[in-house]
C-alpha cells in the first residue's frame, strides 16, 4: 500500500485542498459569472469526489483481502469511522459556534431545529464530507454481502443529488420538484453520505480490485480516456449553465466516471520526491482542509479590507495553514494528532 500512497495520489490531494478554499473564499468571484461557473464547476468541483475515490480506494485496500469475514471487516470499517469522529465533531463544533455567534450578532434567535438539521445532515466548515463518508462506510459494511441493494441505493441516491443540485430545473414545476424542495426542507442538502458519499466510496473500494482493468490499464491508455470524459464533462457544466439549480449545482452526471480516471492517473504517476515528502503532503492537506474554514469566518467578522479582497484572504489562509502545520506536525499531543489525523 505504501507503494500507492508514494504516487501522485497525495500532491493530488493537496490540490484538492486548495480547490476547496477556493470554493469557500469564492476566488472565481473575481471573474466574470461564466468564467466564476466555468472555473469552478470544471476545476475546483472535482475536489470533494476525489477526496471520496481516495477514501474509498484505500479502505478497500484494506476490505477486499478480507472480503469473506464479515468481523475483520466490521473492525476495519469500525477504526476508519473511529478515526473520523473526532475530526468531525471537533471541527463540526467549531461551525456551529460560528453560526450562533452570527446569528446573534445579527440579533436573531438561534434556530435549534436548524442547528440540528445541519448537525445531522449537512455539518458546516466542510464538515459534511466527513459525515457522508462515515454514513456511507457504514451502509458499505451493513450492505456487503447486498452488493444489488446497495448499488440500487448508490445509484438512486445520486439521482437525487444530481436533481436535488445541478438538474433541478428538468424536475422545476412537477411532482418530483415539490419533493426534492421538501427533501431539502427537511435534511438541507441532498449531498450527504447516500445520495453521495455512498457512490463515491463504492466507486473507490472497486477500484482498489488488484485486478481491475481501470486501475491496470496503461498510463496512456488512462490519460486518453480522462480526456474523453472531461470534455464531455466539460460539455454538461456548458449545457447546464444559467439553468435553475438547487444547492451549489456540484452534482454531474459524469463527474464519478472523470474522477475514477482522474484518481487511476493518480495512482499512475510516479512522483521525483521521496515517500516521506508524500507523507507531509498528505498532512499539509488536511490541516488546509480543517482550518480554512474557521480561518474564513474569523477574516468575514474582522473589519479589515485587504482582506475583503479575494485572492488575498487566499493567501493569507494558505499561509496560516501551512504554518500551523509547521508548528504542530511535530507535536506528540494525541488530541492535535485526533483532529488533524
Amino acid at each position: 500500500m505504501e507503494n500507492d500512497r508514494a504516487t501522485a495520489v497525495d500532491l493530488f490531494k493537496l490540490i484538492s485542498s486548495i480547490c476547496v478554499v477556493s470554493i469557500h473564499i469564492r476566488v472565481a468571484n473575481m471573474f466574470p459569472p461564466f468564467i466564476n461557473w466555468f472555473i469552478t464547476h470544471a476545476l475546483f468541483r472535482l475536489a470533494v469526489p476525489y477526496f471520496f475515490i481516495a477514501s474509498g480506494y484505500f479502505l478497500g485496500l484494506k476490505l477486499l483481502p478480507v472480503a469473506n469475514d464479515k468481523t475483520l471487516r466490521k473492525d476495519i470499517c469500525k477504526k476508519y469511522i473511529n478515526k473520523t469522529i473526532p475530526m468531525f465533531l471537533f471541527w463540526g463544533s467549531i461551525g456551529l459556534l460560528n453560526y450562533c455567534i452570527e446569528t446573534l450578532q445579527n440579533h436573531m434567535k438561534i434556530n435549534y431545529i436548524y442547528v440540528i438539521k445541519i448537525s445531522l445532515f449537512y455539518p458546516m466548515g466542510a464538515m459534511w464530507f466527513l459525515l457522508a463518508s462515515m454514513v456511507a462506510v457504514l451502509f458499505i459494511n451493513l450492505l456487503w454481502d447486498n452488493k444489488q441493494i446497495l448499488y440500487f441505493i448508490a445509484i438512486g441516491g445520486y439521482i437525487l443529488a444530481l436533481i436535488g443540485t445541478t438538474y433541478y430545473f428538468v424536475v422545476d414545476g412537477s411532482s418530483i420538484g415539490d419533493f426534492v424542495l421538501f427533501y431539502l426542507r427537511k435534511f438541507i442538502s441532498t449531498r450527504n453520505g447516500i445520495n453521495v458519499g455512498l457512490i463515491y466510496i463504492s466507486l473507490g473500494i472497486w477500484l482498489s480490485d488488484k485486478n481491475n482493468y481501470v486501475r491496470n490499464m496503461s498510463l496512456r491508455k488512462n490519460v486518453g480516456i480522462l480526456v474523453i470524459v472531461y470534455l464531455i464533462l466539460i460539455v454538461e457544466i456548458l449545457f447546464t449553465y444559467d439553468k435553475k439549480v438547487l444547492d451549489d449545482s456540484s452534482c454531474f452526471i459524469i463527474l464519478p466516471v472523470v474522477t475514477i480516471f482522474l484518481f487511476a492517473l493518480s495512482l499512475k504517476i510516479k512522483m521525483f520526491y521521496s515517500y516521506d515528502t508524500s507523507i507531509i503532503l498528505r498532512k499539509i492537506s488536511i490541516y488546509i482542509y480543517c482550518l480554512h474554514s474557521p480561518l474564513i469566518w474569523m477574516f468575514d467578522n474582522m473589519s479589515i479590507d485587504i482582506l475583503k479582497i479575494y485572492y488575498i484572504k487566499f493567501i493569507v489562509v494558505m499561509m496560516i495553514c501551512i504554518i500551523a502545520y509547521c508548528l504542530l506536525s511535530k507535536t506528540k499531543n494525541r488530541f492535535i494528532h485526533s483532529i488533524l489525523c
